[in-house]
């Protein structure tokens, strides 16, 4: 990578140069009280930088908690926080104008989105002077007269979001007028006078609850403060307020309510931060997974997202993919070559953090689709779809070295859909769900068998059916014995259904239903540890997550929670071992891209929130699975891999393997 120079920025009492961070420190965590600071995220997402870009922490206020980050890129031996055009305005700085979002649950308390940031990195706006002397702010106490005015608070336009465990989290320093009015009534660009407080909070930026008999209009309270969720957006990185430069402000402070307003109690506490991954910021340090961890001020690096790509290998041209673990460090992926047709199997190792190792691959016939399943160890089932629209089961099996055995096939009628899942425990099984050749919902369950000759052979054990679709999805469960279909009925909206399946494999019984809307042809499911969740493009064409609980006989009981994101035609769903219930959707984005989102949830689908993000690049037909990650090279305890595959946008076939941190404190 090029770069040129390095310029960060910070926070100050007063406006002062932008500085250089020199010397380099010991990386680090601060410990901190697990139960103050659980579940809180990054508030933003390394999806929404550029590939090479990172969060940078620069300052901590002389040890008081509070942090301040911008964005940067390596350049040459060090780095910098500027696009590679430089410059001295706002918008050359790396982090001007990326998104950032709550990185908890709570009501807001105190916010601004109307206040012009300053013109440049290291001038202040003339209404943040004390009076004509803009080299003292016009709160510094006592430099500046108490005669003199402030029009713009110190943390800028902001958002202060008190949690349900009463502590207050501010993100200060935000762009104006890209807090979302929702979230914010207080849109001027000036206030009247900031230096008058109520408790911690500017008067005017106080959102105060109105008394008995007090109205908003004549009182200037307001009758219901707005709530925000972990991962809603509340603004965009600026340069507002007392900044030396466009960075992001965030602390946490202890507060206590006394007569309608909040007062601070002690010190400021660390933020602990979950989710996410730092690391010191040298070429020779690791990545760590934080949870519940306080970053210190030393030159660490942050990815914010749960998930962080660590090898990549590549094929030839491609259309299909699929893929599948079949143990922690190794891979099996199938796909369906551009130049013939033929359907290839590649069984791969995964080599510490950070290489692929390609052993064996067998050729099939022609395809149009597959999926791949393991019912035995170290058998491979493959569903394929083949030229004449007909099922084919084919079976082999994966030697010590990866090599490939074929062992059976059998055929099984015509279909139009297909998807299939692994039932695990101590009977599993091989499921596919269908669309038959007269359109209805088709399961059937599969086995390998080896007979007391040591023939292998695929065994089709029991099917069912249930109606009329357009699009299918199957998924197995985690409390029970079974699966969950989630189908684009004839109406063209969401069915998700349990499946219980018996002991001995001969007999699906089918389990109270749960619907929703009208959704388009793009769906996926996947299990929670008491619940289910649905990822399908809404009529829209975005990203809607559904959640239900889900009784221990396997019936569906109560829609629990639903959250949307961004433009979708490609959906994956993944559950994590180590992730309890937190889920990973893998996406073809609105914009052609790979994006891997990371979803929190309960064990039953309550308090779905969406976590950070991951981008690659531009390609379709995407797969994806996930293995609990067995390698401790780094010291960051258990945790998950995910693999995905697809098409890249010059038609070849793209492997990715992610570390992953989606483990709830």
């Amino acid at each position: 990578m090029r770069f040129l120079k390095q310029r960060l920025s910070s926070c100050f009492l007063f406006f002062a140069p932008v500085f250089l961070l020199a010397g380099l420190c010991a990386f680090g965590l601060a410990a901190a009280p697990v139960l103050a600071q659980s579940e809180m995220k990054f508030p933003a997402r390394a999806s929404d930088l550029s590939e090479g870009e990172y969060w940078n922490m620069t300052g901590d206020h002389d040890g008081s908690h509070s942090r301040d980050l911008n964005v940067v890129r390596q350049s040459g031996s060090g780095w910098t926080d500027l696009d590679t055009d430089g410059g001295t305005r706002n918008e050359d700085t790396l982090i001007f104008g990326v998104p950032l979002y709550a990185p908890v649950d709570g009501e807001v308390v105190s916010c601004w989105g109307g206040h012009p940031d300053n013109p440049r990195p290291g001038t202040p706006h003339v209404a943040r002077c004390c009076g004509g002397d803009c080299s003292i702010s016009c709160d510094a106490e006592p430099e500046c007269p108490s005669s003199e005015v402030c029009r713009i608070a110190r943390s800028g336009n902001h958002v202060s979001i008190r949690r349900n465990n009463g502590d207050v989290v501010l993100i200060a320093h935000i762009k104006q007028g890209t807090v979302p009015a929702n979230i914010c009534p207080n849109a001027a660009e000036f206030m009247t006078d900031a230096r008058v407080r109520s408790g911690i909070f500017p008067t005017e930026s106080y959102l105060r609850l109105c008394r008995g008999g007090e109205t908003p209009q004549a009182d200037d309270c307001v009758r219901q403060r707005p709530r925000v969720k972990q991962g809603d957006f509340i603004g965009r990185a600026g340069n507002s307020g007392a900044s030396s430069g466009p960075h992001l402000h965030i602390h946490t402070q202890k507060v206590r309510e006394q007569g309608g307003l909040l007062r601070k109690s002690g010190s400021n506490i660390p933020t602990d931060l979950n989710f996410g991954w730092l690391k010191h910021r040298t070429d020779s340090s690791v990545w760590k997974p934080f949870r519940n961890d306080a970053i210190r001020n030393n030159p660490v690096l942050v990815h914010a997202s749960p998930f962080l790509p660590r090898m990549e290998a590549d094929a030839g041209g491609v259309t299909r993919t699929a893929t599948h673990f079949i143990r922690s460090n190794r891979l099996v992926t199938a796909t369906i070559a551009a130049s013939n047709d033929r359907l290839k199997l590649i069984s791969w190792d995964l080599v510490g953090l950070s290489s692929f190792n390609r052993r064996s691959d067998i050729e099939a016939g022609p395809a149009k689709e597959v999926y791949l399943s393991e019912p035995a160890p170290n058998y491979i089932l493959a569903a394929v779809r083949q030229e004449d629209d007909k099922l084919k089961m084919i079976a082999y099996r994966v030697g010590v070295a990866g090599n490939f055995t074929r062992m059976d096939s059998v055929e099984a009628g015509r279909i139009s859909a297909l998807d299939m899942t692994t039932i695990s425990g101590l009977n599993p099984r091989a499921v596919t769900a269908l669309r038959d050749g007269s359109g209805n919902l088709k399961l059937i369950a599969w086995d390998i068998l080896t007979g007391s000759d040591g023939q292998v052979s695929i065994v089709r054990l029991s099917e069912a059916s249930d109606g009329a679709v357009s699009a299918v999805s199957v998924s197995r469960a985690k409390h029970f014995n079974g699966v969950y279909t989630g189908v684009r009925d004839e109406t063209g909206e969401l069915r998700v259904t349990p499946w219980t399946l018996s002991s001995n494999g001969q007999n699906f019984t089918r389990r109270a239903a749960g619907t929703a809307g009208e959704i388009g042809p793009v769906l996926d499911v996947a299990p929670l540890g008491s619940g289910v969740a649905a990822a399908v493009a809404d009529s829209d064409g975005n990203l809607r997550l559904i959640t239900w609980s889900v009784s221990g006989a396997g019936d569906i009981t109560a829609r629990r929670a639903e959250s949307v994101a961004g433009q979708v035609s490609e959906i994956t769903l993944l559950p994590t071992s180590h992730g309890k219930s937190n889920l990973a959707s893998v996406v073809r984005g609105g914009d052609g891209r790979l994006y891997v989102i990371g979803w929190r949830t309960n064990d039953n689908g309550q308090r779905l929130r969406r976590l950070g993000s991951s981008r690659a690049g531009a390609g379709m037909f995407i797969s994806a699975d996930s293995a609990s990650h067995l390698n401790n090279h780094d010291g960051g305890g258990n945790r998950d891999w995910i693999a995905t595959a697809m098409r890249d946008d010059a038609g070849d076939f793209q492997l990715i393997a992610w570390d992953t941190n989606l483990i709830s404190p």
